[in-house]
């Protein structure tokens, strides 16, 4: 088993699915991102501008409605939070479904 990077991520290539790790698990490694240096802006502290997030325009559908965006930063509730990422999955997946229709 490799660890890489302090502690953030595991290879193991015996290991062939995530449910396999998962069953039964030999260590839980924690990862403090904001510790990380590439999920850490260099200057100042800009993770805490909730206010860059959550615009209609990252919702709004592109290429003619075939690219929906997903993530966190798209939420219209809590962007920039878990709550935001799984409120902008589910508001995706609704606007897929319903333009395939």
């Amino acid at each position: 088993m490799t660890v890489s990077s302090p502690g953030c991520w595991i290879e193991d290539e015996s290991i062939k699915t995530p449910t396999a790790l998962a069953a039964s698990p030999t260590e839980i490694l924690e990862c403090v991102w904001s510790e990380e240096a590439f999920t850490t802006p260099s200057t100042g502290n800009d993770s805490q501008r909730y206010d860059l997030y959550g615009s209609p325009l990252l919702r709004t559908p592109s290429w003619d409605g075939t690219l929906h965006w997903a993530s966190t930063e798209t939420g219209a509730v809590a962007p920039g939070h878990l709550e935001g990422a799984l409120e902008a999955a589910e508001r995706a997946v609704a606007s897929v479904l319903s333009s395939t229709s």
